[in-house]
Formats: structure tokens, C-alpha cells, sequence
């Protein structure tokens, strides 16, 4: 299930939560169909039917003038998935912009990447998953609508 910014299935993706996976309920929106949840990504929405809460009778309304450690946290979140992209399933690293180099790590199906060059014609893209920087095909990378791969700088 996606983990977003805001409660609304329009915003900005910043993590997947993976089944079976626990998160602190911070609170909820006024409807109760989004609850805010703490990850490792920070503070995050998650849409209430994906979930089974433990102790519902503890989950609070988000009120409307959010503090400055919410605000902060949201404008991680944003400026985390605006810097990255997501994969289509698991992902190989390689050495090189091409299926001929080296395997030099792999990008599991839920993780997202830091894009950092690409070839002349878009179809391999470096990028740096926890610290492995290497080539990936970019038919395997989730980019979003307006994504702009035509602007990332060409690295030979």
C-alpha cells in the first residue's frame, strides 16, 4: 500500500508499506478514511482500508494548523520523492549501460532510486541506490507523469 504526503490518492508517493509491516498511528483526517502513520520515512498518510488497527478507540483527529515538526517532516517527504523514482519490480545494478556488464547490486521491488545521469537515449539511467551507484534500464523505473528524463545530464 502506498504511503503518501497528504490524504489523497493525488499526492506524492514516498514509500510502500509492505504487508504485515507496523506503524504508530499519529491520528487521522476528519472523514477517518486516511490515517496518519510514523515510518521510516517520517510521518505519512495511509488510506484506512488497507490497515486493521490494534487500538482504534486511541486514534485522534489531525488537527487543522499542523506543528512545525509535521510541516518539516512533509517537506522531507516531498523533497525525498521529487530527488527519486520508483522501480517496477526488482532491479538490477549493473556496471555499465548495457545487460553485457556486471551485476553490482539490485534494487528490491518496493525501493526507490536517486537518478544521476543517463545515456544519450534515455533507455539506461546511473543511479544511486544506498550508496551502489550503477546503470539501470529505465524500462524497469516508475517515473512519475511530468518526470522530465529528457533534462537529466548525459553521462557517458
Amino acid at each position: 500500500m502506498n504511503l503518501r504526503t497528504a490524504p489523497s490518492t493525488s499526492s506524492i508517493v514516498v514509500d510502500i508499506a509492505i504487508l504485515g509491516e507496523r506503524y504508530p498511528i499519529v491520528g487521522e483526517n476528519e472523514n477517518g478514511e486516511w490515517l496518519l502513520v510514523e515510518s521510516g520515512s517520517g510521518v505519512v498518510w495511509i488510506h484506512f482500508a488497507s490497515v486493521v488497527i490494534a487500538n482504534p478507540d486511541e486514534v485522534g483527529r489531525v488537527g487543522e494548523s499542523p506543528n512545525k515538526d509535521f510541516v518539516n517532516s512533509v517537506n522531507q517527504q516531498v523533497a525525498f520523492a521529487q530527488a527519486t523514482v520508483g522501480v517496477r519490480g526488482a532491479l538490477n545494478i549493473r556496471n555499465g549501460a548495457a545487460t553485457r556488464f556486471a551485476i553490482i547490486g539490485r534494487v528490491p521491488p518496493t525501493g526507490r532510486v536517486f537518478v544521476q545521469g543517463r545515456n544519450v537515449y534515455g533507455t539506461w539511467v546511473l543511479v544511486n541506490y544506498s550508496g551502489t551507484v550503477g546503470w539501470v534500464s529505465s524500462l524497469y523505473l516508475a517515473f512519475p507523469p511530468d518526470y522530465r528524463l529528457d533534462l537529466v545530464p548525459i553521462v557517458h
